[in-house]
């Protein structure tokens, strides 16, 4: 059954990576060309093909140097069965709905992940929470939180008064299982030392959805926020050995007379 979001609903982004259906679900799966991706998100939030027939969709592929659209009936792991892996011309996308605490949200607002990243700065409040949208739903309670850090070993959440899109240096490298999220309702928003009353309530009236500007999913506004993840090469295999443990590497694409970029230039990922 199809969930009615009574807030609307988000999309979460996961820069460079895509959903890639089982063999056995392949029929859930619609592509479309010449789709630009505002239009590709409403689609997906619309439940309609660009023809105008009824499909659910739960998440999409964007490929914005194609403009190709992907729109899937299932979502990627942890949440469903689909697989998602790297491919740094792609943006996935997985609708969700957007919490009733979120008074200061637009419909089709954009959520974006970086995986095993967090904040540097130390958090205002650390909060129990088991899930990616657990946490969201904290920050969501909190004026101050632009961003929030959910480390899945620990079950814990960390809101933080500041985000990646105040300066990347500012966001670390982490252990797998920690997942850095923006909260995309305040992204433009300046950080504040301490909540403040909420005056007058942004809540659209009950039975109607207020709609994101387009831009919030078009190609520049995720170039922008995904610089560090675009710019690295692929993976390698699992081909890398040390201290027993196997692992694969990427190398930073550099300019040719770019040696500081050159010097910070490999990653590496356990296997």
């Amino acid at each position: 059954l199809e969930v009615k979001c009574n807030n609307g609903e988000g999309y979460f982004v996961v820069l460079g990576n895509q959903i890639v259906a089982p063999s056995h679900l392949k029929a859930r799966v619609k592509s479309f060309d010449r789709v630009e991706q505002g239009e590709c998100a409403r689609l997906c939030t619309e439940n309609k093909t660009p023809k105008g027939e009824d499909f659910e969709c739960k998440s999409i592929n964007y490929y914005p140097s194609k403009h190709r659209c992907e729109m899937f009936s299932i979502l990627s792991e942890p949440h469903g069965p689909g697989n998602l892996l790297e491919n740094r011309h792609s943006i996935y996308a997985e609708k969700f709905c957007i919490s009733d605490r979120a008074d200061d949200c637009e419909a089709e607002e954009v959520f974006i992940l970086h995986v095993q990243k967090a904040m540097g700065s130390k958090p205002e409040e650390k909060v129990s929470g088991d899930s990616i949208t657990a946490c969201l739903d904290q920050c969501f309670g909190r004026r101050y939180c632009r961003s929030v850090v959910f480390d899945a070993a620990k079950r814990q959440c960390r809101l933080h008064k500041d985000s990646p899109g105040d300066a990347m240096k500012n966001v670390i490298d982490t252990s797998p299982g920690v997942v850095l999220i923006e909260n995309g309702c305040r992204r433009n928003a300046k950080a504040i030392e301490a909540p403040k009353s909420r005056g007058i309530s942004r809540k659209t009236p009950k039975n109607t959805v207020r709609r994101a500007p387009e831009r919030r999913i078009v190609a520049n506004d995720v170039e922008i926020s995904s610089s560090v993840d675009v710019e690295w090469g692929e993976w390698s295999d699992c081909s890398f050995k040390s201290d027993g443990k196997r692992f694969r590497v990427r190398r930073r694409n550099c300019e040719e007379d770019d040696q500081l970029c050159k010097e910070t230039g490999l990653e590496l990922k356990s296997c």
